[in-house]
This record gives C-alpha cells, structure tokens and sequence, in this order.
C-alpha cells in the first residue's frame, strides 16, 4: 500500500498484485488478512485455480503450461507483483518436485515473466522436516532448483523463544547480502 519501510523510507505507491494460493481461501482469510495489514483491496485480484482445455474438461491450474493464464491476468491488471502460495502446489504433475533440472524448467518461464513484465513474482514454500539442516539454503520443501533459480531467498520462521518471527536473507543475487541482519517480528497469538 506504499507505507513506510522498516528503514523508515517512504515506499512507492501501491501497485496491483495477484495471488493465488492453494491452501488458504480468498474470502475467509486472504482477504480479512489484507483488510488488517491495511491493503487497498482494490488493486488485489487473484488467477483463477481452474482451466478448461481443448475439449472441455475443467483442469487445475498449473505450472508451467498455464503461464499464458498468469501472463493474461498480469496483462489485464497491469499488476506488478504475483504471489504463489506454495508454488510446490502448482507446479505440473510432469515436473519431478525434487528434482533440481525439472524445478528449474518449470522456473524458467516464471523468470522470464518477470523480466517481460517487470513484475516481482514471489513463490512462496515450506520448510522441509530437516530442521538440522543449518544451511538456511537447503529449508525449503521441495529441490534445491526453487532456491537456485531464485535472484532472492527470504525465510521466515519461529525463533527459538517462540514468541517473535525472524526475517533471514539467505540468498541475493541482485544487490548485497544483508550481512545476516534479523528482524524480529511480534507473533500474533490469535492466529
């Protein structure tokens, strides 16, 4: 929405967005949470998580032969940021998910949306079960090719005291490294 930045620089205006997620509904919780972190709902829409093809048949959205859906929808609302949330839940039953040559196929086509566009696409995952991995790198569910096609990988988990969130940048390719500065979010407990 163009608020002020933790660094406390004034942010840009707001820009229209898109999201799709497999996991949380629009309505009961994507929007009420946009509604409390103060969005202008105006410039949100979402992709539609269904297709039909050739004959008919309705087909689940998926990544990434439904680009051309994404690439419709960008065009048609001029948005400059796309959420998928997890993108593991999108991706073609013919992509191998933790197979790094095939994540990174199927990233191939999002990266260069991105850069046609100028659209930020933010592809969202989950940790995977190793928490004694302590290469921050490697937490991501799902190949290593997620990680690797990425220009920047954020992670946010549960600190150890179990009462904030951290904030870590294990990954960025496009501007310095933040030299491993945390920021520690409150955790809201009625969530």
């Amino acid at each position: 929405k163009g608020s002020k930045r933790p660094d406390g620089g004034r942010g840009k205006e707001a820009v229209g967005s898109l999201m799709r997620s497999a996991e949380d509904d629009v309505a009961d919780t994507i929007v009420p949470r946009l509604r409390a972190a103060g969005a202008d709902l105006s410039v949100v829409a979402t992709v539609p998580l269904v297709r039909e093809d050739d004959s008919g048949i309705v087909k689940a959205f998926s990544l990434p032969e439904d680009l051309s859906i994404l690439v419709d929808a960008l065009e048609k609302t001029a948005a400059k940021f796309v959420v998928i949330d997890p993108v593991t839940a999108f991706l073609s039953e013919h992509i191998q998910s933790h197979n790094d040559s095939s994540v990174r196929k199927a990233m191939r086509p999002l990266t260069d949306l991105a850069h046609e566009s100028g659209a930020a696409i933010l592809l969202l995952r989950h940790l995977n079960k190793d928490s004694k991995n302590g290469n921050a790198l490697y937490r991501g569910g799902g190949s290593i090719g997620c990680t690797g096609s990425a220009r920047s990988v954020m992670l946010l988990a549960r600190a150890p005291d179990g009462d904030s969130l951290v904030l870590a940048q294990p990954k960025s390719n496009l501007a310095a490294a933040p030299g491993g500065q945390w920021r520690a979010l409150p955790v809201d407990s009625g969530r």
